[in-house]
């Protein structure tokens, strides 16, 4: 059975996500209502997650994937371990639909993703036709 998965960060990036999910579909571009984007700290690196902001938005690619792609992204995610998982809502074309999301887990501090991390995130802006001045913003608060 399919559902619906919400990229925020690196997942966006469709060369990427070819290869780690082989069956994964982009549905499309939307964004959650009510967070912020912002990159904590894991050891040495930092990396993206959302966090509830009064007001905030999220630019978002939400995918249609199969279990083997979930099975890819939990992985990649180091799920339950870094991140765990969590159905939000997210608009789509003016509606509203529950997908999964991966969120950091713990209370880590702020960090500065790498550039190689920020331009694969960067690069999954551009593919999906995102400003990417929106992740600017988020990335020099």
């Amino acid at each position: 059975m399919n559902k619906y998965y919400i990229a925020y960060g690196s997942n966006m990036n469709l060369e990427h996500m070819s290869h780690r999910c082989q069956t994964a579909k982009v549905k499309g571009v939307g964004s959650i209502l009510g967070w912020k984007l912002v990159f904590r700290k894991d050891d040495d690196e930092a990396f993206a997650t959302i966090e509830p902001f009064e007001n905030g938005r999220v630019p978002v690619v939400i995918w249609d994937i199969k279990p083997s792609d979930e099975e890819a992204l939990d992985v990649y995610e180091e799920y339950p371990l870094l991140y765990r998982k969590e159905v939000i809502k997210a608009v789509l074309k003016g509606e509203e639909l529950e997908a999964m999301v991966y969120i950091m887990n713990g209370d880590r501090a702020l960090g500065k993703p790498s550039q190689r991390y920020y331009e694969t995130i960067r690069q999954g802006y551009i593919d999906n036709g995102i400003d990417v001045k929106i992740l600017d913003d988020f990335l020099f608060v």
